[in-house]
């Protein structure tokens, strides 16, 4: 008799062993495509300068204004991942609200690549520009496509 309860007691044990083994395989998977839902959301820009005048988010506005002026979009968070390595400028990272917002810049990302100016030198001229015109100048920036 003492046997059978152990052999039972063990079966009991493996099964809850199981079970457990079980839960925690799905509650691992269930956690993998939760962080993949946040990574969605998330845009990784190179090749952006660092500048201690201007601000991360200030920059990723800028280049979303250049992708598309019309857009109203802006990211809920803007920051640099790793450590500064000298002349090599860090990704900037984007974290829109909804993935919906990131894959609209990313439809648009040819523009960036299409350009042959930099964000920041275009943001230069239009600076140059407005200067100019409040000095009573007429000047226009004309964009030629080659």
């Amino acid at each position: 008799m003492q046997s059978s309860f152990e052999k039972r007691l063990e079966l009991i044990e493996e099964a809850v062993r199981t079970l457990e083994l079980q839960m925690s395989e799905q509650e691992e998977v269930i956690q993998e495509s939760v962080e993949r839902m946040l990574r969605v959301s998330n845009i990784s820009v190179a090749n952006v300068q660092e500048t201690q005048q201007i601000s991360n988010v200030d920059i990723a506005n800028d280049i979303l204004e250049y992708i598309d002026p019309s857009a109203v979009v802006s990211p809920e968070h803007v920051m640099r991942i790793g450590k500064p390595a000298g002349n090599n400028p860090r990704l900037l990272k984007l974290n829109f609200r909804n993935p919906e917002a990131a894959h609209m810049v990313l439809r648009k990302e040819a523009v960036l690549k299409s350009s042959r100016y930099s964000v920041g030198y275009l943001k230069q001229l239009q600076k140059e520009l407005h200067r100019k015109n409040n000095d009573g100048q007429k000047f226009t920036i004309k964009y030629i496509v080659v």
